[in-house]
């Protein structure tokens, strides 16, 4: 099994997804029994957001008015052990996403009302966002790759809503409001003063 991601393609325009396309065709030139996972943003990078959340009710991201259908990565995980404890998945692609289509907007008025304070979406500039990466000491490829990522989410590639956790697992995928309600702690908590 390879946990791939949503979009993956030798010649897509963002290097993640090419870096995951040649790997799905390496695996699949191998001839070794493969199903690829490929999931869409994942819900929980929204808690690497969460100190700016918690300490200015703000997140920073420059992804417009564009729309992801983040997927909870406890869905992707029962997706991964039903593919590799049951029968039929050899040689399937899933997709997998959220039940929903979110732009950052909604996602925030969601943290909003699950942490009881107002929560703001900041649409930045990708060079703003590449600065504040290369501060942070990201390396280049890798601020270049992440704006190559919010790209693709201002052109609506991630927006796709699949059924596929349904399908395979048998239950509904979590939704946002549960992903948010379930680490609302980590929205609302300050950081600790060292000493």
């Amino acid at each position: 099994m390879k946990l791939s991601v949503n979009g993956a393609d030798v010649n897509s325009p963002v290097r993640v997804a090419r870096w995951h396309g040649e790997g799905e065709k390496e695996l699949e030139a191998s001839g070794i029994p493969f199903t690829h996972l490929r999931p869409n943003a994942f819900m929980q990078n929204f808690l690497g957001l969460a100190p700016t959340i918690a300490s200015k009710g703000e997140f920073y991201q420059p992804a417009a008015d564009g729309k992801v259908s983040h997927i909870d990565v406890r869905d992707i995980a029962a997706v991964a052990a039903k593919a590799l404890t049951g029968n039929g998945h050899q040689g399937k692609t899933y997709v997998i996403t959220g039940p929903e289509a979110l732009s950052y907007d909604e996602a925030a008025s969601k943290i909003s009302r699950a942490i009881g304070k107002p929560v703001k979406y900041v649409n930045v500039t990708p060079e703003d966002f590449k600065k504040s990466l290369l501060g942070w000491g990201i390396p280049e490829f890798m601020a270049d790759g992440l704006n190559e990522f919010y790209a693709a989410i201002r052109a609506g590639y991630l927006a796709v809503v699949t059924n596929t956790v349904e399908e395979v697992t048998q239950r509904k995928p979590i939704t946002f409001d549960n992903f948010v309600r379930d680490f609302a702690d980590a929205f609302t908590a300050r950081p600790q003063a060292a000493g």
